[in-house]
């Protein structure tokens, strides 16, 4: 689907794809039973709200470094829309790394009776399908409660051996009270030998604590406090000292599968034929990877964490990131080119400590040294080189035979991201309207356009026209023609020719400026993301956006006028609008470049930007050809000028006829 929604929908899939490469180290250490079940969608408002819980949880850490985590959890209806929700609950392991057993499950009457579950009507079942099949090791078992009145409480106690860890030798936990579940003061107590050095953590507030300890044991009881609202609460215990341990852990189990093999020599010397610039064998293999192995996570016991070998890979030819990853290093190294795997969040998570590392590293990319950059192979869209744009400005371990370190990759720079839409109409002398857009992509936003060429090979390049006329206001005719997806040179143009069902008619007052066939976000959209995302800190992203929209008028048409030029400032972004008439064709020019020094700005940020960029869109939407008298500016753009000077620390709106 060719429209400007389908960059978002471009993202979205390219951020799945990331999330789904190393999510499952969440899944290793989070999702069991210490994880508690919960009524999805439900908002408590504890105590008078439509359900009550309180929980009692104990953890064991054994000195193998096993664990074991026993939970009992006692939740009230008080409302009967949620009997369905609360008494059906679902619990998750991992098989062959977990073990899941329910202890006891009944329904508790408002007199006290018990009603238990039939340990029979235990449904136990694969936990994912479809596009997520590759987890075939994560299981659900569903429990349903019987004879479920307003009023009851539903009460489970689930046991889960924790066999071993995604991380191997390492122990990684969390346990989370939602903020959706109103709980009463519960309690949980962990309880680890002297002999494994276990840390512990809580996030959020209502946490009280005391340590006791025996000749052998060291314990924790831990009083959580009943929370009426507010967020999630957490509690983590890990045996990682810091987040370069999550790194030296990962390395001694991938970094072997990267030694070259006979196979893989061979392959790297196909792959670099008549190549001899070191940076361009680099890109070669960077490609053949991309182009020749599938993208498929298929994660089993420790597999996720620990890639495949190379011959495996080279057999299948597909795998998940780390695969990706491995193969590319081993690639490399026969080529005498060293490289560096490199653990990131590929989500929105911009900062990380010792607690929350093994969890929060989701993706694996590459760096290579000698050249001072990073490539994501598993990324068939992108140019060597060019970082995906959730994977900008975020604290990344550095993992090789050299060591690990922990550091930051690079904050985006306006030129990390281009878009350049220059459309070109013609408007007959009976109104009719034909022309030519090219979309030109570079950086980041070149991954976007390639993925949004693939829908609109999936539609047929008139039918993907036909779409992004209709959505960008100017339903029409036309057709698109690009590159194919998979061709990896900077820049990437997609381009289509058109015609619009409607006819300029310069007697009916002011007429739209027809935008044509563009398919990425129009100069001052997205980079600061929607309004409703910028309530605190938000993310926002460098750039530079430029609109080129060139109108030719046929012989006998008048021309319009009175178009004023406008610049607009702040501290992170500008933005510049300019018109000319020459030769009978008016050119207007918009340009918003984005400065942000990083990816994560502050609320104030959001308070400075938010009256500018309403600024911006008014200007884009009010704009009209005007035939005959002065281009009239509505009012409010005034008074947003206005509110935009007081608010925006020395925002500047300079207008010139």
């Amino acid at each position: 689907m060719a429209t400007r929604s389908s960059k978002t929908n471009g993202n979205r899939a390219y951020r799945l794809r990331w999330a789904l490469c190393l999510v499952a180290l969440c899944a290793a250490t989070g999702l069991p039973s210490a994880t508690l079940a919960q009524a999805p969608g439900v908002k408590a408002e504890h105590p008078s709200g439509p359900v009550a819980s309180t929980f009692d949880g104990a953890v064991t850490v054994r000195a193998d470094r096993t664990w074991q985590t026993v939970t009992t959890q006692r939740t009230t209806i008080f409302a009967e829309a949620l009997l369905d929700r609360v008494g059906r609950q679902n619990f998750y392991y991992i098989d062959q790394m977990q073990a899941l057993e329910i202890v006891a499950a009944y329904t508790q009457k408002a007199d006290g009776r018990k009603v238990p579950v039939d340990p029979a009507t235990f449904v136990r079942r694969d936990a994912t399908s479809g596009t997520e099949a590759m987890y075939r090791d994560l299981k659900q078992v569903t429990v349903i409660f019987p004879d479920l009145a307003v009023g009851d409480s539903v009460v489970y106690t689930v046991k889960t051996e924790h066999k071993s860890s995604a991380y191997a030798g390492q122990v990684h936990d969390t346990i989370q009270f939602p903020q959706n579940l109103a709980f009463a003061d519960s309690t949980l107590r962990i309880t680890f030998p002297k002999s494994v050095p276990l840390r512990i953590n809580s996030f959020g507030p209502g946490f009280d604590g005391q340590r006791s300890e025996t000749r052998e044991t060291i314990q924790y009881a831990i009083t959580v406090r009943a929370q009426a609202s507010g967020p999630d609460r957490v509690v983590a215990l890990t045996t990682f000292a810091d987040v370069a341990a999550v790194g030296r852990t990962y390395w001694s189990e991938a970094g072997p599968k990267a030694i070259p093999t006979a196979e893989v020599k061979k392959l790297a010397d196909e792959i670099t034929r008549g190549i001899d610039d070191r940076g361009a064998q680099a890109a070669a293999i960077s490609t053949w990877v991309k182009r020749n192995i599938r993208y498929v996570a298929v994660y089993l016991g420790t597999g996720r964490i620990v890639p495949n070998d190379t011959a495996t890979i080279l057999r299948n030819r597909y795998g998940d990131c780390k695969d990706h990853v491995t193969l590319m290093a081993a690639l490399l190294a026969a080529k005498g080119i060293a490289s560096e795997q490199v653990l990131v969040n590929a989500g929105n998570v911009y900062e990380v400590n010792d607690m929350t590392a093994p969890r929060v590293f989701n993706h694996v990319m590459i760096y290579l040294p000698e050249f001072q950059l990073y490539d994501d192979p598993t990324a068939p869209r992108a140019a060597f080189g060019v970082l995906g744009i959730d994977t900008y400005d975020k604290p990344v371990v550095h993992a090789s035979a050299e060591g690990v370190r922990v550091v930051r990759t690079p904050a985006m720079k306006p030129d990390d991201y281009i878009v350049v839409n220059s459309t070109k109409i013609r408007i007959a002398a009976d109104g009719t309207m034909t022309g030519e857009t090219a979309q030109m992509t570079k950086g980041t936003s070149s991954i976007v356009a390639r993925n949004i060429a693939g829908y609109i090979q999936s539609d047929g390049p008139e039918v993907a026209a036909q779409k992004a006329l209709r959505n960008s206001g100017n339903p029409g005719k036309g057709k698109f023609e690009m590159p194919s997806p998979s061709d990896l040179k900077e820049p990437y143009a997609l381009k289509g020719t058109f015609t619009l069902d409607a006819r300029l008619s310069v007697q009916s007052g002011p007429q739209p400026i027809p935008q044509g066939m563009a398919v990425l976000k129009r100069p001052g959209e997205f980079l600061f993301g929607e309004e409703k995302e910028r309530g605190g800190a938000f993310r926002c992203f460098a750039g530079r956006q430029i609109e080129v929209i060139e109108l030719t008028f046929a012989d006998g048409l008048p021309m319009p006028g009175g178009f004023n030029a406008r610049k607009l400032e702040t501290r992170v972004f500008t933005y510049t609008t300019s018109y000319k008439v020459e030769n009978r064709t008016l050119t207007i020019r918009r340009e918003f470049v984005s400065t942000v020094a990083g990816q994560v700005c502050k609320p104030e940020i959001a308070a400075e930007v938010a009256e500018p960029l309403k600024m911006i869109a008014a200007n884009i939407a009010n704009t009209k050809l005007v035939f005959g008298k002065p281009q009239a500016e509505a009012p409010a753009t005034n008074k947003n000028a206005q509110r935009a000077e007081n608010a925006s620390a020395g925002a500047r709106d300079l207008r010139a006829n």
